[in-house]
């Protein structure tokens, strides 16, 4: 088992001796070890197995911490944590193998104890029971499944790594073989996550000692652009998260870009409060009378369902297509110039609220003001330019009242804040090894 090995390789190197074929390198092994040396004062002096169940005991819980609160750090939170162990020695894996077979649903052969899998659609029967008396994965595996029905779920989903395509038939079997419905348990098989640095794939290797952690990679490129790396694709399609462009400020950065729309966003929410507009639960919507309103209002109606499809999928939902001129309009839309209303009907007072340029940098912001100020008595005209490229790409225009007091009102302008979150520049240098380790 990989505790075992894990234990074996903490007792080896607090030995100085070379880590175990089996077992796990690395500079994090070698600073567990050290810290139950430290803990346990004469650990070395006891016999072989007994010094291993040491490390055993006191080096699992330091490195479960150590997954704790890095996972804490990455704002991920687990309500429980169930440890295999625990099914073993509360004796609810004897138990659901004694329950197989009462019913019959288990078998034994060639000096092993197995389930009939291939029955339930399983490729192949399964060892329940190995030949040695000790009980295969499957076992323990199974008897979670009905701990966690009898606590009242009623759909288990499971996260498993990509060389585990296997268990999918297998925990349905041991599922159907207990008389429950195989359809409870849905199966998520996880893709290969490779990191990319200076156009070439790092090569990883927990048993190697060539680790790079989850906090390595926090400390990279920060919290929000990891989080968002590892979400924003299908948890079945293999993975390039690219460290270079993670930290760039560009639109080649997808969080960039994603953090970029939510500054400008929000500057409009402070823009409006500024300007004392209050958001109503029964809105005026006549008042929106351009076509290109009506479609960035049918696209934001798309949220909840887009939201529900990510539920069902339990990933991230594909956004549907929009025509072309809504994408094409959406952004000089949305940095359209508050006071500049594009049409009205008939009953309804012009806008009379002055102009806000929403500015991506300080030059053309400054050349849209003066470019205003210079025409305020006639009409706004505001050069809108794409986010960090500073080309034109479409002109908002439209008249404004001509009344004296619309032409004394000042311009103000307002520029976004910082598109990079806080928490991109911090980062923890915890360490711990990545992935699972059955206990």
């Amino acid at each position: 088992m990989q505790i075992d090995r894990f234990a074996r390789s903490l007792l080896a190197r607090a030995h100085g001796e070379p880590t175990p074929d089996d077992g796990y390198p690395g500079e994090y092994v070698d600073e567990i070890a050290a810290a139950i040396v430290a803990k346990v004062p004469g650990v070395l002096d006891l016999p072989r197995d007994d010094a291993q169940e040491v490390f055993r005991r006191e080096g699992v819980p330091i490195m479960f911490d150590e997954v704790k609160t890095s996972l804490v750090a990455f704002r991920v939170d687990f309500d429980v944590y169930f440890l295999e162990s625990s099914l073993h020695e509360s004796g609810a894996v004897d138990k659901l193998v004694q329950q197989l077979k009462d019913v019959g649903k288990i078998y034994f052969a060639d000096g092993a104890w197995w389930l009939n899998s291939s029955e339930y659609g399983d490729d192949k029967d399964r060892v329940v029971i190995k030949s040695d008396g000790r009980p295969a994965y499957i076992a323990a595996d199974i008897a979670y499944a009905a701990d966690k029905r009898a606590r009242g779920f009623d759909l288990c989903i499971y996260l498993l790594g990509a060389d585990h395509h296997g268990y999918i038939g297998r925990l349905k079997a041991g599922a159907a073989a207990l008389g429950d419905d195989p359809s409870a348990f849905e199966v998520l098989i996880g893709q290969i996550v490779r990191l990319v640095k200076d156009g070439q794939p790092v090569r990883m290797g927990k048993r190697t000692g060539n680790v790079i952690t989850m906090d390595d990679l926090v400390e990279a490129v920060g919290v929000d652009a990891a989080r968002y790396s590892l979400e924003r694709g299908a948890i079945d399609s293999a993975l390039d998260v690219d460290v270079d462009v993670l930290v760039k400020r560009t639109n080649d950065n997808p969080v960039y870009y994603v953090q970029y729309a939510h500054a400008r966003l929000s500057s409009l929410q402070r823009n409006a409060a500024a300007l004392g507009i209050a958001r109503t639960a029964e809105p005026d919507l006549a008042l929106l009378t351009h076509e290109r309103e009506a479609d960035l209002l049918g696209a934001l109606g798309e949220f909840p369902r887009i939201v529900a499809s990510a539920s069902r999928a339990t990933g991230p939902a594909p956004y549907p297509a929009l025509p072309r001129g809504p994408r094409r309009h959406l952004p000089p839309l949305l940095r359209r110039v508050p006071g500049a209303a594009p049409g009205r009907r008939a009953g309804h007072p012009a806008h009379r609220r002055p102009a806000v340029a929403v500015r991506s940098n300080p030059s053309s912001a400054r050349q849209r003001a003066s470019h205003a100020r210079r025409n305020r008595s006639r009409a706004d005209v505001t050069q809108m330019t794409e986010p960090s490229r500073g080309r034109p790409n479409h002109q908002a225009m439209s008249a404004r009242a001509k009344s004296p007091a619309a032409a004394t009102r000042p311009a103000t302008k307002e520029r976004c804040g910082s598109p990079l979150d806080p928490e991109l520049a911090s980062g923890s240098t915890r360490r711990f090894a990545q992935g699972g380790i059955r206990s």
